[in-house]
């Protein structure tokens, strides 16, 4: 097998765990310790096979990342799952371009945020609403249907993990 055979079938297995995890997140708002783990095992893979020598400082900077993330989750500013996916999917890309994934993946969740936050006004909205079913604003309940069931809480739990996989996926493109 190739080196390049090699890095695209690890990527593709960290994309593969990244995907179980966003879908996961998206119906249980947990993400697995499993798929973080192969998320880390195809990171530290890739480092081995593509950077060799600087694997240790791949590790370091996900360790760092990971620090400040963990604070974060401690404090309830994220969830424990997303910093350790955030953590693991940081050996995916060289230290140089760990700004970029983390740039990407926030933005990722910025979209993400702002997608919840329409949903969520698009559902308080009908519910305050009685429309007949020709009247204005008839469409909203069928918009209502669609949108999940989470938003309508006053406390929007956002699956990040569906963030981390844009944010990744992004990088890991543009990168190619």
């Amino acid at each position: 097998m190739t080196s390049h055979a090699a890095i695209s079938l690890l990527q593709g297995g960290a994309l593969t765990s990244l995907v179980l995890a966003a879908a996961t997140d998206l119906k249980t708002r947990t993400i697995p310790n499993e798929l973080v783990l192969c998320v880390i095992a195809a990171g530290i893979s890739l480092r081995l096979l593509t950077d060799g020598l600087y694997v240790l400082t791949s590790i370091v900077t996900a360790l760092g990342v990971f620090a400040i993330l963990a604070t974060l989750a401690y404090r309830s500013h994220i969830g424990g799952g997303d910093a350790k996916l955030i953590s693991a999917s940081v050996l995916l890309v060289e230290p140089s371009h760990v700004l970029v994934l983390i740039t990407a993946i926030a933005l990722s969740g910025g979209v993400l945020a702002s997608m919840y936050i329409v949903g969520s006004a698009i559902s308080r909205r009908a519910r305050a609403q009685q429309p007949s079913a020709d009247g204005p604003g008839s469409d909203i309940p069928l918009l209502a249907a669609v949108l999940p069931k989470r938003i309508a809480a006053s406390k929007i739990e956002l699956p990040y993990g569906v963030a981390i996989l844009a944010g990744v996926s992004l990088t890991l493109l543009r990168l190619s």
